[in-house]
C-alpha cells in the first residue's frame, strides 16, 4: 500500500469507526399484511434482533416485493439501514417514504428525530470525505507559479494547472457541503499559492447557492468587490433565491448587482455586465428592473439583447401585448446601432468591430425579433422583421456563416407564411446541408397553405433524394390536417393557466431516489473509499486513464468525485425532506 493511500485511509477510518451506534428501536410489524409478507418480516425481525442488518434488509425487501405499498415495510427498512454506517441517506429516504405514506402516523415525532440524527451523521460522512480529499490534495506536488495575472494569465505547464484545479476542487467541496469557514480557508490557500483568490470566492458563492446555502453565499459574496466576480456571485444567489420562491430577495440581489455594475466606467464591461443582469432580472419577472438595467448600457446592441430577454419572459407569462411593445423597443435599438458610424459604435461598446461581425449580429437579432413576434401572434410584424434579417444576412461575407443564418431565416419566414421571402433567403445558401434544411421548411409551409404542386417543385429543385422522399410525408400530413380542420371547425378549448406550485413529495419520489442510491457508493461507503479509483470507474463507466497522471493525482480525482456525488445526493435528500416538512405543516 502506497504512502498516499495509507494516509487518507487512516484519516477516514479513525473517524468512521469511532461513531456511536444508536440502540436498536423496535421494528414495526402489521398483521394486515399477506402471510408471505408477514413471514418475510418475521425473518427480518429475527435477523435485526441479532444485529444482522444486511440479512434483515434482504428479508424486508422480500416482504416489499409482496406488499410494495406497505408503509410499515418502509419503516423497517429505514431502521435497518440506519444501523449500517454510510447508509444514512438511504435510511432517511425510507423514513421519508414511510411518513409520505402515513403522514398522521403515531410515531411521526420519533421518526422525525431519527431523521435529524441521520442527517447529522450524513453531514459527518461528508466532512470526513472532504478531509480525506484534503489529505490527498496535500500530497500533490507544489509547482512553481509561472503564469502571469492569476487565473486569467498564461498557464505555462500542466502540473501548474492541475495544482490550481485541485485547490479549487477542495474549496468548492466545502462550499457545496455548507461549511463556509473551511471553504473560505481553502480560498485563502489559493491566494497564498499565487492564484486568483477572488475568482475562487466567487465559485464558492455559486456552489453555496446551488446547494441551497443562500445565507452563506451572501456572506461570502460580501467579502470581495471585484465587479465581474461580484456580478457572477450575485446572479448565482438570485437564481437560488428565485428557485426557493424568494422573488423579493432575488430582485433585491439583482438590484445590488445593477447598482454595482453602474459604477463601472468601461463601456465594454458595463454592456457585458448589464446584459447578464438584465437577463437574470427578466427571468424572475422583474421587467421594470431589467428596463432600468438596459437603460444604463451605452451600446444599442447590448440594449437589444436585454429587451429580447424581457420579451421572452413576457411571452412565457402570456402577456403578448407587452412583449410586442418590448420588441418594438428592441427593433428601435437595433436600428439605432445600424445608423451609427464606426467611431460612434466603438465609443458605445469600447470594442474592436469588424463589419461582417456587425452584420451577422444584426441579422441574428432581427431573426429573434421576428421569431418572438410570431410567438405573440403578430405575423405581419414578424414577416417585416425577418425581411430585415434577410437584408443583413446578404451582407455577411463568410459563406458558412451566411448559409447558417440564411437557413434559419428561411425557416422562420416559412413558418410565418412568407414563402416568397423564405425562397429568397434560401437562394443565399451555399452549403448543401443548410440548403436542405431550408427546403424542408419551405415545403412544409407550401403544403400547409395547400400549394402541393409548389411544395413538390421546391423539393425536386434541391436534387436531394432525402428531401424529395421526406416531402411526400410532409405533403400527406399537411393534407390530412387540412381535411381534419375543415370537418371540425370548433377550436379546442384553451387550457387555463395554473399557478406554478411545487409538487408534493410522494412515496414514489422517495422510491425513485432510493433507486439512484442503490449503488456501492451509498450501500458500502467505507468500501468505496477504500478503493477510490475503482469507485471512480463505477461513477464514470468507460472513463479512460490519463497516462500523464500520477497515482496520487488519480486518487485525489477519485476522492473528489466520491465527495461530489455524496454531497449532491445529500442535498437532494435534504431538500426533499425540507419540502415534505413544509407540506406537512400546511393546514
Amino acid at each position: 500500500m502506497g504512502i498516499t493511500m495509507l494516509r487518507w485511509q487512516i484519516a477516514w477510518f479513525a473517524l468512521v469507526f469511532t461513531l456511536p451506534i444508536a440502540p436498536t428501536t423496535a421494528i414495526a410489524q402489521t398483521a394486515s399484511l399477506p402471510a408471505d409478507a408477514q413471514a418475510a418480516l418475521k425473518k427480518g425481525l429475527a435477523a435485526a434482533n441479532e444485529q444482522q442488518w444486511e440479512m434483515a434488509i434482504q428479508n424486508f425487501q422480500d416482504a416489499r416485493k409482496i406488499a410494495p405499498d406497505a408503509p410499515e415495510i418502509y419503516y423497517d427498512l429505514g431502521l435497518a439501514e440506519s444501523k449500517i454506517p454510510g447508509r444514512e441517506l438511504r435510511a432517511v429516504a425510507w423514513f421519508g417514504a414511510y411518513l409520505a405514506a402515513t403522514p398522521n402516523a403515531p410515531n411521526t415525532a420519533a421518526v422525525r428525530d431519527l431523521i435529524s440524527e441521520l442527517q447529522t451523521k450524513s453531514q459527518g460522512n461528508v466532512d470526513r470525505l472532504i478531509k480525506a480529499t484534503e489529505v490527498a490534495d496535500s500530497l500533490l506536488p507544489d509547482t512553481p507559479i509561472k503564469h502571469n495575472g492569476g487565473i486569467l494569465g498564461n498557464l505555462t505547464n500542466k502540473p501548474d494547472q492541475d495544482r490550481m484545479q485541485s485547490l479549487y476542487d477542495v474549496a468548492n467541496l466545502w462550499a457545496s457541503a455548507g461549511n463556509s469557514a473551511n471553504a473560505v480557508k481553502a480560498a485563502h490557500r489559493i491566494g497564498q499559492a499565487g492564484y486568483n483568490e477572488t475568482n475562487s470566492l466567487s465559485q464558492i458563492v455559486a456552489a453555496q447557492a446551488s446547494a441551497g446555502h443562500i445565507a452563506d453565499a451572501i456572506e461570502t459574496a460580501s467579502s470581495f468587490d471585484d465587479v465581474n466576480e461580484s456580478k457572477t456571485a450575485k446572479l448565482a444567489i438570485a437564481a437560488a433565491q428565485a428557485k426557493a420562491g424568494d422573488l423579493e430577495g432575488a430582485r433585491a440581489t439583482l438590484l445590488a448587482a445593477q447598482q454595482r455594475a453602474g459604477k463601472e466606467k468601461s463601456a465594454y464591461m458595463l454592456n457585458a455586465l448589464g446584459v447578464d443582469i438584465a437577463r437574470a432580472q427578466a427571468s424572475i419577472g422583474d421587467i421594470s428592473g431589467a428596463r432600468k438595467t438596459a437603460e444604463m448600457m451605452p451600446s444599442p446592441v447590448a440594449k437589444t439583447w436585454a429587451y429580447l430577454a424581457m420579451a421572452e419572459a413576457q411571452i412565457k407569462a402570456g402577456d403578448f401585448a407587452a412583449a410586442q411593445a418590448t420588441l418594438a423597443i428592441a427593433q428601435k435599438a437595433a436600428d439605432m446601432w445600424n445608423s451609427l458610424t464606426a467611431e460612434q459604435k466603438k465609443a458605445r461598446c469600447n470594442c474592436q468591430l469588424s463589419e461582417p461581425q456587425d452584420q451577422s449580429t444584426l441579422a441574428f437579432l432581427e431573426l429573434r425579433i421576428g421569431q418572438m413576434l410570431a410567438d405573440t401572434g403578430d405575423l405581419s410584424g414578424a414577416r417585416l422583421a425577418l425581411r430585415i434579417a434577410q437584408k443583413y444576412t446578404k451582407l455577411i461575407s463568410s459563406p458558412q456563416s451566411k448559409s447558417s443564418q440564411a437557413a434559419q431565416t428561411a425557416e422562420a419566414q416559412a413558418n410565418v407564411g412568407d414563402v416568397a421571402g423564405a425562397q429568397e433567403s434560401a437562394r443565399l445558401i451555399s452549403d448543401s446541408m443548410w440548403k436542405s434544411n431550408a427546403a424542408r421548411a419551405i415545403v412544409a409551409a407550401q403544403a400547409k397553405a395547400g400549394d402541393v404542386a409548389g411544395a413538390q417543385r421546391t423539393a425536386d429543385l434541391t436534387g436531394d433524394p432525402n428531401v424529395t422522399s421526406m416531402a411526400k410525408y410532409i405533403i400527406a400530413d399537411a393534407q390530412a390536417k387540412r381535411a381534419s380542420s375543415s370537418s371540425d371547425s370548433t377550436p379546442p378549448p384553451k387550457a387555463s393557466a395554473a399557478a406554478p406550485t411545487l409538487p408534493a413529495v410522494s412515496v414514489s419520489d422517495w422510491i425513485r431516489e432510493l433507486d439512484t442510491l442503490n449503488t456501492p457508493l451509498f450501500t458500502d461507503l467505507s468500501g468505496s473509499v477504500k478503493a477510490p479509483q475503482q469507485t471512480y470507474k463505477m461513477i464514470y463507466p468507460g472513463s479512460s486513464i490519463d497516462p500523464s497522471e500520477t497515482d496520487t493525482k488519480r486518487t485525489f480525482k477519485a476522492l473528489v468525485a466520491i465527495a461530489q456525488n455524496t454531497i449532491s445526493a445529500k442535498t437532494t435528500i435534504d431538500q426533499m425532506w425540507k419540502r415534505q416538512l413544509a407540506q406537512a405543516a400546511k393546514p
